[in-house]
C-alpha cells in the first residue's frame, strides 16, 4: 500500500474515531464490519467538500492533543461546549455531529 493510500486510511479511520467520540456513538455503530454505504468515507468526503480547507485537518489534530483525556472531556473540548462564541472548527464538529444523527 502507498503512503498516500496508507496517510488516506489512517485519516478515515480518525475521523471516524473522532465522530464515534463527538456523537457518543461506539466505534462500531460509525465503522461497522459490514457497512455497504461506507457512511464514514462518505461523511468525511462530505465534510472535505463542504468546510472551509484544512478544518476537518484541524479538527483530528485537536483530537489528537486530547489523546489519554476522558471522551465526555474530547467532546467537550473540541466542540466548545462551555463557549458562547466557539471558533469555525468548533462549530464544523457539531455540523459533523449533526450529520451522523440527521442522516445515519
Amino acid at each position: 500500500m502507498s503512503k498516500a493510500a496508507t496517510n488516506a486510511s489512517d485519516r478515515l479511520q480518525k475521523f471516524a474515531a473522532l465522530s464515534a467520540v463527538l456523537t457518543g456513538f461506539t466505534s462500531d455503530d460509525v465503522s461497522p464490519r459490514v457497512d455497504p454505504k461506507n457512511l464514514k468515507a462518505l461523511y468525511l468526503k462530505t465534510a472535505d467538500a463542504n468546510l472551509q480547507p484544512g478544518t476537518v485537518d484541524t479538527l483530528l489534530s485537536r483530537f489528537d492533543a486530547l489523546a489519554g483525556k476522558s471522551k465526555q472531556e474530547i467532546a467537550n473540548a473540541i466542540l466548545a461546549t462551555g463557549s458562547s462564541t466557539p471558533d469555525y472548527a468548533s462549530t464544523a464538529a457539531r455540523a459533523i455531529v449533526k450529520m451522523w444523527y440527521v442522516v445515519s
